[in-house]
């Protein structure tokens, strides 16, 4: 994601919850393949509950995002979810990257007990 395609994808739409991905390059087809039956994973039956869009940043350009979040440039595989509602608020997953983590941060979040923390000032970083 870039400065100009973040708020139309994720930043600026209620009513769902950002799923990004934090790679110093380029995601590889594993972890895009990983991403993808995530997604389908969490692709709802019907048309009600969390909705869900995914996008990836690079750490090593995005330095006020990553600042804003309290990740260091050029981290490596982490996944965030950001919710962009009235309280903009995130969560960074700090176990290992894959498939039984993520559905396990999904399942806590449905569940209520995902911990999220606010935004400085309710604002989410700019990308660059």
């Amino acid at each position: 994601m870039t400065k100009d395609t973040a708020n139309e994808i994720c930043f600026k739409v209620d009513g769902i919850i950002c799923v990004i991905l934090i790679n110093n390059e380029k995601p590889s087809e594993d972890i895009i393949n990983l991403f993808g039956a995530l997604q389908n994973h969490l692709v709802p039956k019907i048309d009600r509950g969390i909705k869900y869009r995914f996008g990836w940043i690079n750490s090593n350009t995005q330095n006020q995002f990553m600042d804003g979040i309290g990740l260091e440039k050029g981290d490596n595989l982490k996944m965030i979810l950001v919710n962009p509602g009235s309280r903009k608020r995130f969560y960074i997953m700090d176990k290992e990257l894959n498939e039984e983590n993520m559905k396990n941060v999904f399942d806590r979040l449905v569940g209520g007990e995902l911990r999220f923390k606010n935004f400085i000032k309710n604002i989410i970083p700019d990308l660059d």
